[in-house]
């Protein structure tokens, strides 16, 4: 099934508001007006809190409060803002399809958008799209069960069983979540490096020239995994995607060793009240 085609059959397919356009235009922007963009996203009180709380969480590290939009800038940067404006908005913006744990969805979405950050920190590649793309990438999850509740559950169910879930979905729905998610991150405006990462994030070496952010995503869906189900260190070194760390120029120790995910679910739940 053409991905488009599928796309416009969904009835309830979530938009994004103004703010979020504008700050999806800025990306990669340099000349962009960070004061200005600022001052709209202090406009919506909620969301402001939420940046705040965001901004003065243990994830964040810093010692200086903020108490604006302008002050949490100041302390983390514009891009950091931004991604966590496109965190929240995303979360708000997209309602819980049927029998979907929605809170638990964006709750490990964005555990790997941290873990995406952390790895392309490692690998000096933006760190800022790194996250934006975790936090994107299976958003075409969602969209399937949107779409089809009751097959995309029993997927679910399959892929609990030990199913591949890209697999089952191009099988039974006719269309996989990152073809659906990449799609829907263009017709959104997102730059084609967040694209092509979507799309490429199952496999990024079939590929001639593989996305560096396919590969952290790669990456950072095994580390999630593993971590997840409490794997023991040999477990997860058997399975570790060597040729991908190797292509990134990352070694496996150091990943694991300066990865601290202790923080997140508090921050999460920061970004979700």
């Amino acid at each position: 099934m053409d991905v488009d085609s599928f796309l416009d059959q969904v009835s309830n397919l979530p938009t994004m508001p103004k703010i979020v356009q504008d700050l999806i235009v800025s990306l990669g922007d340099e000349d962009a007006r960070t004061d200005v963009l600022a001052d709209k996203i202090a406009l919506d009180q909620t969301l402001t809190a939420k940046i705040l709380r965001m901004a003065n969480s243990a994830f964040y590290g810093n010692t200086r409060k903020a108490y604006s939009v302008k002050d949490a800038v100041i302390s983390i940067g514009f891009d950091a803002v931004r991604n966590l404006v496109l965190a929240s908005s995303l979360s708000d913006a997209i309602k819980a399809p049927e029998g979907f744990d929605i809170k638990s969805f964006w709750r490990a979405s964005f555990q790997q958008a941290a873990i995406a950050k952390h790895i392309a920190r490692l690998a000096e590649i933006d760190a800022e799209t790194a996250f934006t793309c975790g936090m994107l990438h299976n958003i075409g999850e969602v969209i399937l069960h949107l779409a089809n509740p009751k097959g995309a559950l029993a997927i679910d169910e399959a892929v609990r069983r030990g199913g591949d879930r890209v697999t089952l979905e191009k099988k039974f729905i006719g269309v996989s979540y990152p073809e659906v998610g990449s799609i829907l991150a263009q017709r959104w405006k997102f730059p084609a490096e967040i694209v092509t990462a979507i799309a490429e994030q199952d496999a990024p070496f079939k590929s001639a020239k593989p996305s560096r952010f396919a590969e952290i995503l790669f990456l950072t869906r095994y580390i999630h995994e593993s971590h997840e189900a409490q794997w023991d260190d040999d477990l997860i070194a058997d399975g570790f995607p060597e040729d991908i760390a190797d292509d990134l120029q990352l070694d496996q120790d150091v990943i694991f060793s300066q990865l601290n995910l202790k923080d997140l679910n508090q921050t999460f739940d920061a970004l979700a009240s």
